[in-house]
């Protein structure tokens, strides 16, 4: 076997070349043009998440604030129906263990319808 000497690759005309580059420069250009309006648009749909969000937390942020008070003024009254429940079940069995089920037990130290420490400091 004779080693056949390589032969070179044609070369391309400068033309070509610069065309080629034309238009790899073009499609670069087109795409950050495109990447540019695709963030625009997500940045303005957060925005406005971000806006529709807010203005949905302060209507329940006063929701919440409201069934709070009501919860307060009312908890005495629970906690008194509850201690009622409570020494009811110690004389009827079966109420007993409707009690339980729910999560009040006969003879217990605290009741399940009292209100936490951190929302009777407020």
């Amino acid at each position: 076997m004779e080693n056949e000497p390589l032969q070179p690759l044609p070369q391309p005309e400068p033309n070509d070349v610069q065309t080629q580059l034309n238009s790899l420069h073009h499609l670069l250009a087109s795409t950050l043009v495109l990447l540019v309006v695709v963030s625009g648009t997500f940045c303005m749909f957060v925005r406005n998440q971000v806006r529709t969000t807010s203005s949905d937390l302060q209507a329940m942020r006063g929701a919440w604030t409201n069934a709070m008070v009501q919860y307060q003024h009312n908890s005495p009254i629970m906690d008194e129906a509850a201690k009622k429940f409570q020494d009811f079940a110690r004389t009827n069995s079966d109420f007993a263990s409707l009690l339980a089920k729910y999560g009040l037990k006969p003879g217990a130290a605290t009741n399940a319808f009292s209100a936490t420490p951190a929302a009777k400091k407020k």
